[in-house]
């Protein structure tokens, strides 16, 4: 099985640490990626990307040349505007940022595999995976799947991505995964026995620090399982 260093490479930071990160990476330093291909050959995927954090890393990427960037959104129109505003500012073209054309709603795992099967039919070979997206706080909901919101898209749509995009990040030298979490994970619990957190359970910043937790573990388990296999 080709692995290509994903063993080693599974990360999980916190908001605002992405640019950070991604520039280190990009540019040397204790991320650096041994006889890395030029940079218009790297791939950046990122969740979330047409505001917040992931708009600036997208924009950043792209400011450094440092690789190309897709942008992953629940719309994809919004996400096509956000490229064509950061290729008008940085004087970029389309092979250096566009969003991707199947929409990424992580809140459905049904959409969620039909995006990931359309990614790898586009792209054989994914650099990054920058798992952003998120929502926070929200009120008690379930998804179309029957989980609550906040796990949902934070956690179990990006698990379910990260598992079906393991193909082109293999085929990739050194791919990263990359998931942003939040210093909330620290507050909170993994409520096995009652993940939806129901029958009054419920609390907007619990079930927040529950996904953000489920974020860090779910890293964890993906790195230490690639480095038993390559070892």
């Amino acid at each position: 099985m080709l692995m290509n260093n994903l063993p080693s490479t599974m990360y999980t930071i916190h908001q605002g640490a992405s640019l950070v990160f991604l520039r280190r990476w990009f540019a040397g330093g204790r991320a650096a990626i041994e006889a890395a291909p030029q940079r218009s050959c790297r791939l950046v995927l990122i969740t979330g990307a047409s505001s917040g954090i992931g708009l600036a890393a997208a924009r950043e990427i792209v400011r450094l040349r440092l690789a190309r960037v897709c942008i992953a959104c629940r719309r994809p129109e919004l996400g096509a505007i956000v490229a064509a505003d950061i290729r008008r500012e940085l004087g970029a073209d389309e092979t250096d940022i566009f969003a991707a054309e199947e929409p990424l709603d992580l809140a459905s795992l049904a959409c969620v595999r039909r995006f990931a099967e359309a990614f790898c039919w586009r792209h054989r070979r994914l650099h990054v995976l920058l798992n952003n997206a998120g929502i926070m706080a929200c009120p008690e909901a379930l998804t179309e799947d029957g989980f609550e919101s906040q796990l949902a898209v934070n956690h179990l749509g990006h698990f379910l991505l990260t598992r079906l995009l393991l193909g082109p990040l293999r085929r990739a030298n050194g791919a990263r995964v990359v998931t942003v979490s939040s210093k909330a994970h620290e507050w909170g619990s993994i409520c096995w026995d009652n993940l939806n957190l129901s029958g009054g359970k419920y609390t907007p910043f619990k079930a927040y620090s529950q996904s953000k937790l489920a974020n860090v573990l779910f890293t964890r388990a993906l790195a230490s399982k690639f480095e038993a296999i390559a070892s």
